[in-house]
């Protein structure tokens, strides 16, 4: 999920992107199934499936428009209770533009957990990660290449200094969990990093994000059921969002529907084993937008390995 982007044309969406990147602070890339890429949405998410485990996630975002999102994640982590840390890697794929800018990070994390009382648990964590933005200048277009008759003819006086931009980044994250909620608070972008590709100072704004869980309904029997609220909330400078909803565990099948204020409904289903999930969601857009832009998908796969670490307390529900 982005925000704050209206629908244009596909000669003006490089040009569009540049002027995003560099003026108005594009927000980073966000998963509508938080907790399928819980390294990327919070590093203190970091160890607390209680073993080992790999989550991949796809999103598609808006595919009828030329120059479309696609966005992938790939994080992995494990936990053991004779080591005082949990590890972690990620590592973030975003396409923007059909290749106009692509951005990949790399990051590894680290998360704690602490037992409170019981089966209250707080978790902290960190990540630190590489970041590289690649500008394909070749694909921009410009208002002095414009013909008034003939289009697009005339080459461009305009230069990018840096089409290429690295930095370093890091993120913070809280997590406090019990057998029935969960209330998450992550700060990304906390050393607000330069990344400008024009050399004027551009620093990456912080994006502060929370995730909320409650379980309201368990029913241990034959076929496991369970019923959660779950909200969300985001705000990165002048853009936020706010998603609400409702998910269900029966047996093996999840299904679950949420509301994105002002932009979509979201429908989701997912199949769950103790070791393998796959679940997948699809954003139907109601903002200005309409689904001319087909809407956005996403799919995500999640691997479980190793013995369940009984010392720290782990979240059931990822």
């Amino acid at each position: 999920m982005r925000i704050g982007h209206q629908a244009f044309n596909a000669g003006y969406f490089s040009l569009f992107l540049l002027f995003v990147c560099n003026f108005l602070h594009a927000q980073d890339p966000q998963f509508t199934q938080t907790y399928s890429s819980a390294l990327y949405a919070n590093p203190a998410f970091t160890g607390s499936a209680g073993q080992g485990r790999v989550q991949a996630a796809q999103r598609i975002q808006w595919p009828e428009i030329p120059g479309s999102f696609y966005t992938t994640h790939i994080g992995a982590d494990i936990t053991n209770d004779k080591l005082p840390l949990d590890f972690g890697v990620n590592y973030i794929l975003d396409n923007a533009g059909s290749g106009t800018l692509v951005s990949n990070t790399i990051g590894l994390n680290l998360g704690r957990s602490f037992r409170i009382y019981e089966d209250l648990a707080l978790r902290l964590g960190v990540s630190g990660s590489f970041n590289s933005q690649n500008l394909d200048v070749s694909l921009l277009t410009f208002g002095d290449q414009i013909d008034t008759r003939y289009g697009f003819i005339y080459e461009t006086q305009q230069t990018i200094p840096s089409p290429i931009v690295r930095y370093i980044n890091f993120n913070l994250g809280a997590v406090l969990h019990s057998k029935v909620f969960l209330l998450a608070y992550a700060m990304h972008n906390a050393n607000r990093p330069t990344n400008s590709f024009m050399l004027a100072h551009s620093r990456l704004p912080v994006r502060h994000s929370l995730q909320g869980s409650l379980r309201i309904f368990n029913h241990e029997a034959k076929r496991n059921s369970r019923i959660y609220l779950n909200a969300a909330y985001a705000k990165q400078q002048d853009f936020k969002y706010f998603m609400a909803g409702v998910s269900a565990l029966h047996g093996k099948w999840k299904i679950g529907v949420s509301y994105r204020d002002r932009n979509s409904y979201i429908g989701l289903l997912g199949f769950v084993t103790k070791s393998f999930s796959v679940s997948y969601s699809y954003d139907y857009t109601i903002s200005r937008l309409t689904q001319a832009t087909a809407g956005s998908h996403e799919i995500a796969l999640a691997f479980y390995f190793g013995k369940m670490q009984e010392k720290r307390a782990s979240i059931p529900w990822m």
